[in-house]
């Protein structure tokens, strides 16, 4: 790695996601151990000049430092209809090529989340000879499930084999290069991309089967967290606990966003938070105070 004080991001949007972009870089930045400084790699999928502005202005007195990356309209032509999904969410197939040779591991984050931990402690996690690290989902817990991969036979995959999350990773790029795993990640998109459920994020599972280290479910906490109780839960009931009350990444894997009208996430108004220390702040629609907004907001206070 270039700087070894330094902490490798990846991450990617549509113009219409510079704002929450921007959130969770900042979310990043000031929850950063101190000794360290937070290099993002943003690739734009469309991001106006206007919009980069304002997220660097977002980013101004943090750690936070970032490089912009474009896809080639060639590569962006090939990939298949995102669907229900961002074609944001593609990018990463083609990140150990898009950042510079010399970024041997990084971290990847969805842009609909924040960062409530130290981003140090994920980025020095031993991933034990894996190409990559993720969080093994709640409602998906293998492949063979309701929430896994239709069809995962086709591909060869034990019903037992885990099911991950891939909003927030880990990744060998070392590994990754020397065993041309976004080429093979590609090849499977074009192929199947059109009849794989989750695109992207099941060509990840199936082609790293076996090859993902799982990551403590703290570093990716998603919604399906509040479907289970405590004694129920998939995770333990110690896991469980910490992972509700003590998340370091909250991830808004929702279909109404936290920035978005009707918003039901508890933790909206954490997110909320966030956006007031970006550019968009002044301009930030405030929820309506409705009796329903007001008791939403008393709750996630106390939540936080």
């Amino acid at each position: 790695m270039s700087n070894s004080n330094e902490v490798a991001v990846f991450c990617a949007a549509t113009d219409n996601y510079s704002m929450p972009m921007a959130a969770m870089i900042r979310s990043a930045a000031e929850n950063l151990n101190s000794e360290f400084r937070l290099k993002v790699y943003a690739c734009s999928c469309g991001i106006s000049s206007s919009n980069r502005l304002r997220i660097e202005k977002s980013l101004m007195k943090t750690c936070a430092r970032i490089e912009w990356l474009e896809m080639k309209q060639a590569d962006l032509d090939q990939l298949p209809d995102p669907g229900r999904y961002s074609i944001a969410s593609f990018p990463r197939l083609f990140c150990e090529d898009l950042v510079p040779p010399s970024v041997r591991r990084l971290i990847y984050l969805d842009i609909d989340l924040i960062v409530l931990g130290d981003l140090a402690e994920l980025w020095k996690m031993d991933l034990k000879g894996d190409m990559a690290g993720a969080v093994q989902g709640l409602l998906g817990r293998k492949v063979s499930g309701e929430h896994g991969i239709e069809g995962y036979e086709k591909y060869s995959l034990s019903p037992e084999q885990p099911y991950f999350n891939t909003g927030v990773m880990l990744f060998d790029l070392e590994q990754w290069r020397r065993n041309q795993i976004g080429a093979k990640l590609r090849s499977l998109l074009l192929k199947d991309g059109q009849i794989l459920r989750y695109k992207d994020q099941d060509v990840i599972n199936i082609v790293l089967a076996n090859s993902i280290c799982p990551l403590p479910p703290e570093w990716n906490q998603t919604p399906f967290i509040y479907h289970f109780q405590q004694s129920e839960s998939p995770l333990g009931e110690t896991e469980h606990q910490r992972t509700l009350n003590n998340p370091k990444i909250i991830h808004y894997a929702t279909a109404i966003k936290p920035w978005q009208k009707g918003s039901y996430h508890p933790k909206t108004g954490l997110f909320e938070r966030w956006i007031y220390k970006t550019d968009w702040a002044t301009e930030y629609a405030f929820t309506p105070f409705t009796p329903r907004s007001i008791l939403r907001k008393i709750l996630n206070r106390f939540r936080r």
